[in-house]
């Protein structure tokens, strides 16, 4: 990374495991994509396949996420983090999942705040349709929506969904033209509120004829020159760089030579391919757009979205890009989809009953305090429609129209899923600590006085009822009269 930063190149770092011995215990705590956010699945035998039955985000992810994010952190050239990667390329079922993995990294970076930057978290999906939804503009728009409903924008980020939507995009092929591959694209972003890019590009559809990246010169000039797509696209990354995790005859290595094993010999034979991209690359450097804030509001500051929502994006225009309610029936295709899961904070997550907390005992390079000047710990505050929503330690309340979470003593995030012992110690650092226990204690003890005083009241009456019923007897009175008067 420290070689990287040297060079100017900036990371994106992925937060979701590969099915590979080289994970350890995560290789199986992916999200997958035919599973639910509570389904349950069998192999056609009847037995269960390996921490992937009960849910399509197994509470090990989130230890997985934290560790990367912890570990990244600390380089100033970390990008953003790619939680998942085309996990609905053919439907929304495991949608739930990727949202509530959002959440809970969002989160758990905003507590600690003091500790670690917050880095902005992506996804990426495919370019893709399917039966229901048969044009991929309109299912990107719904992906989208789904991804950031029932959420706010507060000082220029998300709460707790998504900074980035990626596309991995292969329109612009040999031969195609800016209007074929690439005039869609504008017309299905314009008014989104958070940035989009690709996260992939370069189509390439025979070994025989290199690519000519002629996208490029669209993708990193100003808009004036590329009618408009960099006023609303931010760059991509260009597929691929090695031939690792890739077939053998895969046509997108730009360096060939090297094993297609991640951990042994890199790739290191430039191909046509990448000289193409070097000389584009040379011929159309990006441009410089400075951003307008100051010291001052560098920390609640956001982009002035420079265009508009088209009338052509029906979606985005009857609901807009951010939709208030997860469960609007908008947001699905089948009638089982849902964009709600339960955060795995907390959750226990191995054989010996223990949750898998990653706690940062000290700051992870610059921290959003660093940045920021001041930093102040977000707790409740998010959106919400049941309390069930607050992560199962607040309530969802009224306050000024909206609906929004206040957590419980102990927990915090916006949506008081994350338990925060400091918080709990508030009372015992403050000045007025003692004032407030020792009046507590007081109020106690006064209100337990006349529960006393009134207890031995009542048992002085009861005791002299009872003489009394017991000097009748020794005179051989009627006692069942006298006791029927008790």
């Amino acid at each position: 990374m420290n070689d990287m930063a040297e060079l100017g190149v900036y990371v994106m770092v992925s937060a979701s495991p590969d099915n590979d011995a080289y994970y350890g215990k995560y290789r199986y705590s992916t999200i997958t994509k035919k599973l639910s956010c509570s389904g349950k699945v069998s192999s056609g035998d009847g037995a269960k396949t390996v921490d992937q039955t009960e849910t399509c985000y197994p509470a090990l992810l989130l230890e997985y996420g934290k560790k990367i994010i912890q570990n990244f952190a600390q380089y100033d050239n970390t990008l953003g983090v790619v939680v998942a990667n085309e996990i609905m390329q053919a439907d929304l079922t495991a949608a739930s999942c990727v949202k509530a993995y959002v959440a809970d990294l969002k989160n758990w970076m905003t507590v600690n705040g003091k500790k670690i930057r917050i880095l902005p978290l992506a996804y990426a999906a495919a370019d893709s349709s399917n039966d229901e939804v048969s044009n991929a503009d309109d299912y990107h728009v719904m992906k989208v929506q789904g991804l950031l409903c029932g959420d706010k924008m507060t000082n220029g980020m998300m709460s707790e969904s998504i900074d980035i939507y990626l596309i991995n995009e292969y329109r612009w092929c040999p031969d195609s033209t800016f209007a074929e591959a690439y005039q869609r694209y504008i017309d299905m972003a314009q008014g989104i509120p958070i940035v989009v890019a690709f996260g992939e590009y370069g189509c390439k559809t025979s070994s025989a004829t290199p690519r000519d990246w002629g996208m490029v010169p669209y993708m990193y000039q100003e808009p004036s020159k590329t009618k408009e797509f960099t006023a609303v696209w931010s760059g991509g990354l260009a597929y691929s760089y090695g031939e690792a995790k890739l077939a053998k005859d895969s046509l997108f290595p730009m360096f060939t030579g090297g094993s297609t094993d991640f951990l042994s010999t890199p790739s290191s034979k430039a191909t046509t391919d990448y000289t193409n991209l070097k000389a584009m690359f040379a011929k159309y450097s990006g441009y410089t757009d400075d951003a307008e804030w100051t010291d001052s509001t560098k920390c609640s500051w956001k982009p002035t979205v420079e265009t508009k929502t088209q009338s052509t994006n029906k979606l985005a225009t009857k609901y807009g890009w951010i939709v208030s309610s997860c469960s609007a029936s908008n947001l699905k295709i089948a009638s089982t989809d849902s964009w709600t899961c339960s955060s795995r904070e907390g959750v226990v997550c191995t054989d010996d009953g223990d949750t898998c907390d990653v706690a940062l005992s000290k700051a992870v390079g610059t921290t959003q305090e660093d940045i920021c000047g001041t930093y102040e710990v977000t707790s409740g505050g998010g959106t919400c429609e049941t309390t069930s929503d607050c992560g199962g330690n607040g309530q969802c309340k009224e306050s000024n129209g909206t609906m929004s979470c206040s957590c419980l003593s102990c927990y915090t995030g916006t949506d008081c899923s994350v338990k925060d012992i400091s918080t709990c110690a508030t009372l015992s650092s403050s000045d007025t600590a003692p004032q407030k226990i020792f009046v507590g204690i007081g109020v106690f003890l006064g209100v337990m006085a006349v529960v006393f005083i009134a207890l031995g009241v009542a048992a002085a009456k009861k005791k002299a009822e009872t003489d009394r019923l017991a000097q009748q007897v020794k005179a051989g009175g009627n006692t069942q009269t006298t006791a029927a008067s008790l």
